[in-house]
C-alpha cells in the first residue's frame, strides 16, 4: 500500500519534498536578501569612513599649524600657560582617539581651547599687530572653515544612514548585524 492520501493527490513523499523545497526557496531569498543588505550597510559605513578621514586630514592641518600659533602667542602672552596646557591635552586626545565619539570630543576640545586663545590675543594689541600671528590665524580661519564643511558632510551621511538603519526591514538586519547609529559632530558657531 502506498502513502497516498485521499486517493488521486500527491503521495506523503511528494509532499514533504514540496514543503522542503518551499523552504529551501525561502531560506535562500533569505540569504540574498541579508547579503543585500550588509552591503548596503558597508556602502553607506565606507562613505562615512571616508568623511571622517576627511575631518582627520583637516583636524592635522589644523594640528600642525598651532605649535607655531602657540609660540607666537607664548612670545608676547607667555603667563597664559593653562590655556598652551589645554591646547596640548585636546591635541593629545585627537591623536589617541579611536572612535569617531572620541574624535568628536577631542575635536571640540581643541576648539574650546582655540578660541580661548583667540580670546586672550584681544587682550595683547602688539601680538594682534603681529604680521606672523595675523597670517596664522587667517590660515587657521581658513581651516576651521574647511573643518565645518567636512564635519557637515560627515552629519549628513550619518544622519542617512541612522535614518536607514531606523526603517523596517533595515532595522532587522541592522540589528542582526549589530549595526549602531552614528554620532554626530555638534557644530559650534565658536568654531569660525
Amino acid at each position: 500500500m502506498d502513502a497516498n492520501f485521499g486517493g488521486g493527490g500527491l503521495t506523503f513523499m511528494e509532499k514533504v519534498k514540496n514543503i522542503l523545497l518551499i523552504i529551501g526557496i525561502i531560506v535562500v531569498i533569505f540569504i540574498f536578501t541579508s547579503i543585500g543588505f550588509y552591503n548596503g550597510f558597508a556602502h553607506y559605513y565606507k562613505k562615512i569612513e571616508a568623511s571622517v578621514s576627511e575631518i582627520d586630514s583637516q583636524q592635522q592641518k589644523r594640528n600642525n599649524l598651532i605649535p607655531d600659533l602657540i609660540n607666537t602667542v607664548r612670545w608676547y602672552a607667555s603667563d597664559e600657560k593653562e590655556i598652551f596646557e589645554s591646547i596640548a591635552e585636546a591635541r593629545n586626545m585627537y591623536s589617541c582617539a579611536s572612535s569617531i565619539t572620541e574624535k568628536i570630543k577631542a575635536d571640540q576640545e581643541i576648539s574650546f581651547s582655540l578660541s580661548r586663545l583667540k580670546s586672550v590675543a584681544e587682550n595683547y594689541p602688539k601680538l594682534k599687530s603681529d604680521k606672523h600671528f595675523t597670517d596664522l590665524i587667517m590660515q587657521l580661519g581658513d581651516i576651521e572653515n574647511n573643518l565645518s564643511v567636512a564635519r557637515g558632510n560627515y552629519n549628513d551621511l550619518a544622519k542617512e544612514y541612522n535614518s536607514k538603519i531606523s526603517k523596517f526591514p533595515c532595522n532587522i538586519f541592522a540589528k542582526m548585524y549589530n549595526i549602531n547609529k552614528q554620532p554626530y559632530y555638534n557644530v559650534d558657531k565658536t568654531d569660525k
